[in-house]
């Protein structure tokens, strides 16, 4: 006859074998001495490792209800984040207002105007052409 080991009956003991496996256990033990001793053995090893841990303790320890306590520091927060948003907001009016209003540098139109000194020769390269140069201000006067 095939005995139980030592993990089954560890597998009894814990309640961890289903229904049938239970049955198969039960009815060896009723026909073998040696299975069924080994069981109680094993019963009172368990017993008393729980013995020794204290899971034997029958008082009911009350674990105390949570309670949220809101952070003091989150109405600081939300202030200081709207300082910090309407500091960079005013810097940036402040940039921008500056740069509007500042004297701008007058940058002077300038135009060029060109014109051959005698008839135009197609065969020569333009820079054995004779050419004066007339530059103006933005009023249209000769500036060269």
């Amino acid at each position: 006859m095939n005995c139980i080991n030592d993990e089954f009956i560890q597998r009894y003991i814990d309640g961890e074998l289903d229904v049938a496996e239970n049955l198969i256990l039960q009815d060896h033990i009723e026909s073998c001495v040696a299975c069924e001793a080994k069981l109680i053995r094993q019963v009172k090893i368990v017993a008393g490792i729980k013995e020794a841990i204290g899971n034997f303790v029958d008082e009911n320890i009350e674990i105390p209800e949570f309670k949220f306590t809101p952070k003091r520091g989150y109405k600081k927060s939300i202030v200081r984040k709207m300082f910090y948003d309407l500091s960079a907001a005013s810097a940036i009016l402040i940039f921008v207002g500056i740069q509007m209003f500042q004297e701008k540098d007058v940058q002077t139109e300038l135009m060029i105007r060109y014109q051959f000194e005698s008839e135009y020769d197609a065969n020569l390269p333009i820079t054995e052409q004779e050419m004066s140069f007339d530059f103006f201000d933005e009023n249209g006067k000769i500036i060269e």
